[in-house]
């Protein structure tokens, strides 16, 4: 479930969508239909300590790697993301457009610790992904008064996803997380209409990390998908500019800055060798806010 303040700020975001699409104007073609099979090759690259869930101090963990290496899926994620400094907002994966896939392996890795043991009971199953997120374009109100436009193009590494089982009742608790290295660049830049070369290297002067948190029982695995939160650091823009003109210090000031939240919402998991039967074929979720019985 949202907390108060996420649930205020999701359907901010939803009014500051639905104002960019009203700018965005008539589509040139429409979009490609999104894939319906999973790649056929699993991602290659593994996890990511920086964001696996570890447990409370005490004996360690026994780790397990199943002789497959985990199960090849896919899933559609989509999502909502800010930036607070302009009370903007962008789709992330726009599931209106060509949204694409999740390329996962699930359950690579488990890590598990008896109640009788110094720390306590933990349980956790690592998985991994690879997803290449399309360009998203956001239009908002730079300096109070001027409208900007601008296509933002997503690099992202190797994502982790952990979920643990800490403790015992009465005191268990679940974690999830999904978490990885990002970069931006910014292209294709109007204001008022009337573009401005930025370059083709305007973008975030190092990669940033991004860890968004599910909540249980709303978010229980990579199986089962669900939403995801969670907030991050832009670093400084790096690149911007043509001719001479430095435009590093304009982005620098109008993006970047802590408290930016992204909202994702991640649906169940594709395993074709599974007989496709559970979550075959992927199916595009809803935006967060939009799911059903929920108010956007």
């Amino acid at each position: 479930m949202l907390a108060g303040g996420e649930v205020a700020v999701v359907r901010e975001l939803h009014v500051r969508v639905a104002r960019l699409r009203g700018r965005a104007g008539a589509v040139e073609q429409p979009p490609a239909a999104p894939p319906t099979e999973c790649p056929a090759q699993p991602p290659a690259d593994g996890l990511d300590e920086d964001f696996v869930i570890q447990p409370p101090p005490g004996d360690p963990v026994r780790l397990f790697h199943p002789p497959a290496g985990g199960s090849h899926g896919c899933a559609f994620a989509v999502g909502l993301a800010n930036v607070k400094k302009l009370g903007g907002a962008m789709i992330v994966n726009d599931p209106t457009g060509t949204p694409q896939l999740l390329n996962a392996r699930a359950a690579v890795r488990t890590a598990t610790r008896l109640r009788t043991q110094p720390g306590g009971a933990f349980t956790r199953i690592d998985s991994y992904g690879e997803m290449q997120l399309p360009d998203a374009r956001s239009t908002f109100i730079a300096f109070g008064f001027q409208p900007v436009s601008a296509k933002v193009e997503f690099t992202t590494g190797p994502i982790t996803i952990s979920t643990a089982t800490v403790g015992s009742p009465p005191d268990r608790y679940n974690l999830a997380v999904a978490g990885f290295y990002q970069s931006l660049r910014v292209h294709d830049v109007t204001i008022n209409g009337t573009p401005l070369d930025v370059g083709d290297n305007c973008r975030t002067a190092r990669p940033f990390p991004v860890r968004l948190n599910g909540d249980f029982p709303d978010y229980t695995n990579v199986i089962i998908g669900g939403p995801l939160r969670g907030t991050v650091t832009i670093p400084e823009f790096t690149g911007c500019g043509t001719g001479g003109e430095d435009l590093d210090q304009l982005f620098t000031a109008s993006l970047s800055g802590p408290d930016n939240l992204i909202a994702m919402n991640q649906g169940r998991l594709c395993v074709p060798s599974g007989g496709g039967v559970n979550g075959c074929p992927p199916v595009v979720p809803p935006l967060p806010g939009q799911e059903p019985d929920k108010a956007p």
